[in-house]
């Protein structure tokens, strides 16, 4: 995946609807092959390699990701109980949303590379449609501190960019959004990527699309239990 900074994963899973995240973490746990990977657009090259996934609580994951062979990069995965995210980066802090739209609110939870294992909660209500606005009208850190701000939200192509502005920090996501649940990867830095899984039956494999920060196109995995 041209070595990214940020790869952020979900999988969809509805054969695990009643599952708690910690119990769904634990059936993702194992070693899966990167069998068919490519970039965004039509110049993307392809690639390969294998993700490790070992479930730790509260549905968060330690993983880790190898590219092409030579590449290792450790990071985190999270779920509640339906959809997983995950990711990782080089050298900067990052963070995963999983919302679940609801009329005109998208409530969400998230978790990242700060949090140390912990899990916030974020829900955006609409301030009016056709403006891209959303309140957070309720925000929990994983502390159990509250937060409050607006967040935009754009579709570009076949993906969606988020910006957060809380006090006087601002943040940036990229998202993927499918049915009812946008997955989002943010960061307070520069580069951020998210990648959507469906599971197959018997949770052997999975098949999914991905995309980066600044990208309008997504990318194409396909992963295999080893």
């Amino acid at each position: 995946m041209k070595l990214i900074s940020f790869l952020f994963l979900a999988l969809s899973a509805v054969t695990a609807l009643a599952q708690s995240p910690g119990e769904f973490a634990k059936r993702l746990e194992g070693d899966w092959k990167i069998i068919k990977g490519s970039n965004p657009g039509s110049n993307g090259k392809d690639y390969s390699g294998s993700v490790k996934i070992a479930s730790k609580e509260n549905g968060v994951m330690a993983m880790i990701w190898t590219v092409n062979g030579v590449a290792a990069y450790a990071g985190l995965g999270f779920t509640d109980g339906k959809i997983m995210a995950a990711g990782y980066s080089n050298n900067s802090p990052f963070g995963l949303v999983i919302y679940d739209a609801k009329g005109d609110e998208f409530v969400g939870a998230w978790t990242g590379s700060m949090t140390k294992g912990k899990i916030g909660l974020e829900t955006l209500k609409s301030a009016g449609e056709g403006t891209g606005i959303f309140k957070i009208i309720k925000g929990v850190t994983p502390e159990g501190g509250s937060y409050s701000g607006e967040v935009r939200m754009d579709k570009k192509g076949d993906v969606y960019e988020l910006t957060w502005k809380i006090g006087g920090e601002r943040q940036r996501g990229v998202g993927i959004r499918v049915g009812d649940s946008l997955v989002v990867g943010w960061t307070p830095g520069k580069d951020v990527g998210v990648v959507f899984y469906s599971l197959k039956e018997g949770l052997n494999e999975m098949e999914g699309s991905w995309t980066g920060l600044g990208s309008t196109k997504l990318g194409r995995e396909a992963l295999q239990r080893k």
